[in-house]
């Protein structure tokens, strides 16, 4: 599991003029790296409150769905690390 599978990425170009080699422009492309943030306790919280909140789905929604985390994490050994 990659974060960077999931995010946009965003590029920097940096362009040079070169007009006594040759007629034209010679450019670079790179990768920004960024690093997401870690979201604290409550915005986690606030988070899976308003989606339960906006969806109407009820207390035991919430166990059924920490069990297929729990499965997911022991069966294809995926770490949730926050």
């Amino acid at each position: 599991f990659s974060e960077d599978n999931y995010c946009t990425p965003t590029y920097k170009c940096t362009m040079v003029r070169i007009p006594m080699a040759r007629p034209g422009m010679v450019y670079g492309l790179r990768k920004i790296k960024i690093k997401p943030a870690i979201p604290s306790e409550e915005e986690i919280y606030e988070f899976g409150h308003q989606l339960f909140k906006a969806v109407q789905l009820s207390s035991e929604c919430s166990i059924v769905c920490l069990i297929y985390v729990e499965r997911l994490m022991e069966v294809a050994k995926v770490p949730l690390l926050a």
